[in-house]
């Protein structure tokens, strides 16, 4: 039986590919990464994509109530290859920080 999380070929785990859907607002980005991919490297991802600096975007799960931090791995929020294939992508909520006065609020959870 082949464990769909990570696979080990010639004595090297390999983690298997995660497809995801990042949805904010009238946006959708679709992205293949990892499972091992830090929620850190997503970001950097969509920075090319998007052009919003990393410390400026928040993922979270498509409900928004579980927030993903930077340091925990794409497998940490159960987004895996048994899960999150290309023809059924897993849904990443996306939000960017606003600059209002002093204070910085994220804004825009999937609406």
């Amino acid at each position: 039986m082949v464990d769909k999380k990570k696979m080990k070929i010639d004595n090297k785990i390999v983690s298997t590919d995660v497809f995801l859907m990042v949805r904010r607002k009238k946006t959708t980005v679709f992205i293949d990464a990892k499972e091992t991919t830090s929620v850190r490297e997503l970001k950097r991802i969509l920075q090319g994509i998007l052009k919003v600096e990393p410390e400026n975007q928040r993922l979270s799960n498509e409900t928004g109530l579980d927030v993903f931090a930077d340091e925990k791995s794409l497998a940490d929020y159960n987004l895996t290859g048994a899960v999150a294939h290309a023809q059924n992508p897993a849904t990443v909520g996306l939000c960017f920080r606003k600059k209002m006065d002093f204070t910085l609020t994220f804004v825009d959870y999937m609406k």
